[in-house]
């Protein structure tokens, strides 16, 4: 009989250690695969994120780029048009017609590409760009007074305007602070999402 209670609590004794063992090694188990899970998670997070940064990056890189380039494109056809302009208001009013010259659509054009730019960036290609457009507005004005006095015959007013022509009509500086702040900003991308640190450092 002792034989028997012994070997039943050894029995007894073994399953007790077998089914603690399971339970140990279970919950270790279930541990490690919650922890696996995180850490991929965590790392699908971090793949994500970097990716839709990258993404991101590379957009708003090409729109930039494309707003540069409408500006530059539209100050172009501006300069074109003033000068043409510019020209028939010096002739005698008998042999010239400076209307059909039209300033109006590339000066437009020039304050559209300004606007992406301040929506754009970055902050040191925002002042040339408005400094720009402030100065291609006011050869806009000046010269729709000189058109508009020359058509009068108005020559008191004429030699006015034509007198601040000389003045406002020279933009190469500010065409080239322009040019290089945007050269910079598309040679030297900055992060352009506030807060969110690079890969290297996530």
């Amino acid at each position: 009989m002792d034989a028997e209670i012994v070997a039943l609590v050894t029995a007894g004794v073994g399953l007790v250690g077998a089914l603690g063992g399971a339970v140990i090694g279970g919950a270790a188990a279930m541990r490690g695969a919650r922890i696996g899970a995180e850490t991929t998670a965590r790392a699908t997070e971090k793949q994500v994120r970097e990716q839709a940064l990258n993404e991101h990056e590379h957009w708003l890189r090409e729109q930039r780029l494309q707003a540069y380039r409408a500006l530059l494109v539209a100050f172009d056809e501006f300069a074109v048009a003033t000068t043409q302009m510019s020209r028939m208001l010096n002739w005698p009013s008998t042999d010239a017609d400076p209307i059909p010259v039209d300033i109006g659509a590339p000066a437009n054009a020039v304050t559209s590409a300004n606007v992406l730019i301040q929506m754009l960036g970055p902050e040191g290609v925002r002042a040339p760009a408005a400094e720009l457009w402030e100065r291609v507005y006011e050869a806009f004005h000046c010269l729709s007074r000189w058109r508009r006095a020359f058509i009068r015959e108005d020559d008191d007013s004429a030699e006015q305007a034509r007198a601040e022509w000389e003045r406002v009509r020279k933009m190469g500086a500010v065409h080239i602070a322009f040019v290089q702040a945007a050269t910079e900003a598309v040679a030297n991308p900055e992060v352009v999402l506030g807060g969110v640190p690079p890969a290297s450092e996530a």
